[in-house]
């Protein structure tokens, strides 16, 4: 990534972070330090795991032991918890913001059994009175990225919906999903 681009991206998760702070569903940003080349955001400390580690063991196959350590209730939380982070995105702001990352890597399970959204650096806020926006490069993660977005180039809602539909399979399955 050029550093213009990288600036981009992390002014984007730093402006969406801020302003979805107060949602119990959204990993508290504190600030960044700026002693590096790239600025290093610097979020809450939940004291949990990534659902991708608690899904998977370091060599991306299931763990049997992980994946039954994660009860079904757990799943189920963690997947309303999710989904509850989307909507509001889609719906708290005078524009709907689209995520466009939503992933096992980018979810936080807290010491609590909280699922907390975090890295908003895709993130896409729809033009007023538009359903739609066009994009020239397709971003996201691969894997839960929506058909429809990667062939036409368009961000809607449906977007995130696709993914959190994606997000579910891997939550009921314990496998990865790849397209």
């Amino acid at each position: 990534l050029s550093s213009k681009r990288l600036s981009l991206f992390i002014n984007r998760d730093i402006v969406i972070s801020l302003t979805m702070c107060h949602h119990k569903n959204v990993m508290a940003f504190m600030g960044c330090c700026l002693d590096y080349e790239a600025p290093v955001l610097v979020y809450e400390y939940a004291g949990g795991r990534l659902l991708h580690d608690i899904l998977y063991n370091g060599r991306g196959q299931t763990s049997m032991t992980a994946t039954e350590s994660l009860p079904w209730k757990i799943r189920f939380k963690v997947a309303t918890d999710v989904a509850g982070a989307i909507f509001y995105l889609h719906t708290a702001f005078v524009t709907p913001v689209i995520h466009k990352g939503l992933s096992a890597h980018n979810i936080i399970i807290d010491q609590s059994g909280i699922a907390k959204l975090l890295d908003f650096s895709l993130c896409t806020c729809l033009p007023p009175g538009e359903s739609q926006i066009q994009e020239d490069i397709v971003v996201g993660v691969t894997g839960y990225l929506d058909p429809e977005y990667v062939t036409t180039g368009l961000v809607t809602e449906k977007t995130d919906v696709y993914m959190l539909g994606v997000l579910l399979l891997v939550l009921l399955t314990g496998k990865r999903y790849h397209n």
